[in-house]
Order: C-alpha cells, then structure tokens, then sequence
C-alpha cells in the first residue's frame, strides 16, 4: 500500500506538471491581448506598455513560465488582472458553492443509478429492464446544456415550481443539481446492471442458492459488494469532474461556482485565473482517482496494490 500511494503521488505531480505547461503554453496563444481587458480599447499606448511591463508580459513566454511556477512553488496562484484579488482567494470562495452542488448531483446520481441498475439486472429480459435501459440510453444520450434548458421551461417557466437561475434556499440547487448528475445517474445504471448480471454467474452466488439464502440478502451482501467496483470508480471521477465546476450547468442556472469562475476568467483572457482554476480543478480530479483506487481493496479484499 505504502509503496502504491508513493507511486501515485509522484505520477500525480508529472501529471501537474504536463498540465501547467500546456495550459500555460496555450494560454499564452490565445488571440488577443488580456491587457484590453482591464484598461480597455482606448488607452494610449504608452498606458499599455506599462501595464505588460508591471505584469511581465513584455517578457518572453519562457521567462513568465519559469516565473510563474517559482510563485507557484510558493503557493501563490497570482493575482487575477480583472480583480486585483488574489486567485487562490477567489477559487476558496467559490468552492464552496461547488462542492455544495456537486455533492447534491453525485448522491441524486449513484442512488438512481443504483435503483436503476438493480432493477435493471433483477429482472433481465422484462419490461422494468427494458425501461430502465431505455431511461439509461436516454440520460446517456442527451446534451446536458439542452437537457438543462428543458427542466427550465417545464419546472420555471410552465409550472413556476422551482427557480430558473441563481442562488438561495434548497429549492434553487434541484434544477441544477439534476441536470448535473443526469447523464451520471445514467452511467451508473448501465454499469451497475451490467456488473451485478457477472456476479450473478459466480459460484459462490450459485452456493448462497443452493444455502437457502433469500434474494435479497445474496443480492446485497453477495452481489453488491462485489459488483460495486467499477461503480466506485465511475462516482470517484465524475466526483472528481464535479468538483472542477461544472461550467456549463453552473453557467446555464447563474450558480456561483468554479465552472462559472473558469469561465470569466476565460473570457476575460484573465491568465492568472484561467491557470488557477484549471490546476486546482486538475488537483481535485487527480485526488479523487487516488481515493477511488485505495478504496478499492475496501469492497474487494482480493485486490492487491503491490
């Protein structure tokens, strides 16, 4: 164990390190200048120049990298060019937010993607299967900004149940929270279905039958268990993902998270934010792989790490 998580951590500090330098490299050559984005089109050129000079990006890109990641050796994200604030700072404020909705998406998904799942494998062949597949295939298939939009029209617009953007009380994170974990809800179904249907020809499922053992105790004391490996691992990165900020869902519904934090800093070709977000974004995904690789032994005593 000691020796897989060595291993891990020193891959996981490669990986970052690929990611800095190709997010840095091709921010660098977006088209554009970020200096228009604070000072505006009409300062003069002289307002321009001192403004690249005091953020070093008069340098040459070699320069600013090794320069960036000596602050960042120091654990500063830099300042945003927009705000003036420190990023790290803004990312700790949006978390929150983010970790708010993901956590509702990812326990609306692996519930119902369970259920699903298990209804689905419990009864091979029927109609429940067949419908379960299909509400699958469907959760599957659909774009999640469309999707987002539909619940919109039908539970703001049409029936005014819920709210259609922004941030309060419990009722304004169900929009986005089951847009969000839809498609994921979706995955887990198929997985868990297909899962529990190759434990089912196990032996030692064949030898709890033969025991007398009622359905329901071999299905979630036997099967379950031994079947939620591959599930554990689709929940863990689509965690993971979540936890970057979902910028399409947090952008659709105005939520107040990293998704939509990426996105101004994106459009605001704010360098500073743009890197900060996706290294910590990167940090969170590359952690919860590791956690989901450890926890593997937990559901499998079988599984080894040496």
């Amino acid at each position: 164990m000691k020796n897989f998580i060595i291993r891990r951590l020193v891959l996981a500090v490669l990986t970052l390190t690929a990611i800095i330098t190709l997010v840095f490299s091709l921010t660098r050559f977006i088209p554009g200048d970020p200096v228009y984005s604070f000072v505006g089109r009409r300062a003069d050129s002289d307002t321009l120049n001192r403004v690249r000079s005091a953020y070093g990006l008069d340098d040459p890109v070699p320069a600013q990298f090794f320069c960036y990641i000596g602050q960042l050796l120091k654990g500063n994200l830099g300042y945003s060019y927009v705000t003036g604030q420190p990023v790290g700072k803004l990312i700790i404020g949006r978390f929150p937010n983010t970790l708010k909705l993901a956590l509702t998406a990812m326990v609306f998904a692996t519930l119902t993607g369970l259920m699903l799942g298990l209804l689905s494998a419990s009864n091979p062949g029927g109609a429940i299967d067949r419908f379960c597949v299909l509400v699958s295939i469907s959760g599957i298939s659909v774009p999640v900004f469309w999707f987002g939009l539909i619940l919109i029209i039908i539970f703001s617009n049409l029936l005014g149940w819920l709210p259609s953007s922004g941030m309060g009380n419990f009722t304004y994170i169900i929009l986005p929270a089951l847009t969000l974990g839809t498609r994921s809800a979706a995955y887990i179904a198929r997985i868990t279905r297909t899962s529990v249907m190759e434990v089912m020809g196990e032996n030692f499922v064949i030898t709890a039958r033969a025991k007398g053992l009622s359905r329901n105790r071999i299905l979630f004391k036997h099967i379950l268990k031994n079947a939620l490996i591959p599930v554990v691992t689709l929940i863990g990165v689509d965690l993971g993902s979540y936890l970057n900020g979902s910028v399409l869902t947090e952008t659709i519904f105005g939520w107040n998270g990293v998704g939509n934090l990426a996105l101004t800093g994106i459009m605001n070709r704010d360098y500073p934010l743009i890197m900060g977000t996706v290294l910590f974004g990167s940090f969170i995904f590359i952690c919860a792989n590791i956690i989901v690789d450890i926890s593997y032994s937990f559901f499998n005593p079988k599984v080894t790490y040496e």
